[in-house]
């Protein structure tokens, strides 16, 4: 077993968790297992961090070189009470470079009953001669589904009523973080009444209609300009925040391209009945105007970061990429016509 533990992913993947139970397998009264009881005392103040022989640090708060001093200090002794000794190092990266220096010669040989974690969302900026000295874990980000069907266990598990709908729009507004997931179905819990609907999900985050993308995708397909306005200041003035349109159109279109160009659907963060209206959406769909909207929608985007009127950026948008659909069709409906000639 490695005593330095490198544990990096996005905020939300359950580095700090998981270094947590490592420390549990590591000093459960079962002895060293891969199925700590979590029930015995030393699994119990691992969760809780209440041992004198575990040290979990910020190191975003707790960066100087003062702190990695005094836990080069806790690691001269043996452990009071448990196995092994143990230090979490919560956001690594944060730290100075004089601490970095400092916690360089505490991993160079740390005392063999001693397991240090190291937890970090920026694993670039963790020094190459730290990093060498470390066993390397990459938490990956959780795709919309994995969400989807956790969040529905702990929900059944909790007796919280629930739509469907509800859990899947908080499994794609959780930009692929458990934490961010949990703590949204808790606001909507308190927010509804009685069942977490997707109607209050929609008041809630400012999200738009889970098939407000697709919809507006067909108004461009069809050159429906009048509709499609329409429908983008219908779903504003039912709460629904314009980033968060112009976003949700950005990776409608994405998967579009996905299904268009690869013969494998996994890649797709759509799932359930959207997948199957997603994939007859994109049969019909020209690849090259595709293309050309997903890059005036992208224009759109990064112009809503400083823009004061977000709303007029995408109805110009929606003006644009109507124009671009239909004047791609007729330049391939003229060049055929040509050909034939």
């Amino acid at each position: 077993i490695p005593n330095v533990f490198l544990f990096t992913g996005q905020y939300g993947s359950g580095k700090t968790t998981v270094a947590r139970i490592v420390a549990s397998m590591l000093n459960c009264e079962r002895g060293v297992t891969l199925d700590p009881c979590g029930q015995c005392s030393f699994c119990k103040k691992v969760q809780n961090g209440t041992s004198i022989d575990i040290q979990e640090i910020d190191a975003a708060t707790n960066r100087g070189i003062d702190k990695i001093r005094s836990l080069k200090e806790f690691a001269r002794y043996g452990s009071s009470e448990m196995r092994s000794k143990i230090i979490i190092l919560d956001e690594a990266h944060g730290l100075t470079e004089e601490a970095n220096n400092s916690l360089l010669k505490l991993l160079e040989e740390p005392p063999a009953n001693m397991y240090i974690f190291l937890c970090t969302t920026e694993p670039r900026q963790i020094l190459p001669t730290i990093h060498s000295r470390c066993q390397r874990f990459d938490f990956k980000k959780l795709l919309p589904p994995q969400l989807f069907v956790y969040i529905k266990s702990i929900c059944d598990k909790e007796e919280i009523k629930y739509e469907d709908e509800a859990l899947r729009i908080i499994s794609k507004i959780s930009n692929g973080s458990m934490r961010d997931a949990l703590r949204n179905v808790e606001s909507l819990r308190n927010f509804c009444s009685s069942e977490l609907n997707s109607k209050d999900c929609y008041k809630l985050f400012g999200v738009p209609n889970s098939f407000f993308a697709f919809d507006l995708m067909e108004k461009i397909i069809n050159k429906k300009t009048t509709e499609g306005i329409l429908l983008i200041n219908q779903s504003e003035e039912v709460g629904s925040d314009i980033s968060l349109m112009i976003k949700d159109i950005s990776q409608h279109l994405r998967d579009l391209l996905i299904l268009k160009t690869c013969k494998t659907d996994s890649l797709v963060h759509a799932f359930g009945g959207t997948l199957e209206k997603l994939k007859d959406q994109a049969a019909r769909v020209d690849l090259v105007s595709l293309l050309k909207v997903m890059k005036v929608f992208e224009d759109a985007m990064s112009i809503t970061v400083y823009n004061l009127q977000p709303k007029h950026v995408l109805e110009k948008a929606f003006i644009e990429s109507v124009i671009a659909y239909y004047h791609e069709i007729q330049s391939k409906k003229t060049d055929n016509k040509q050909t034939v000639k």
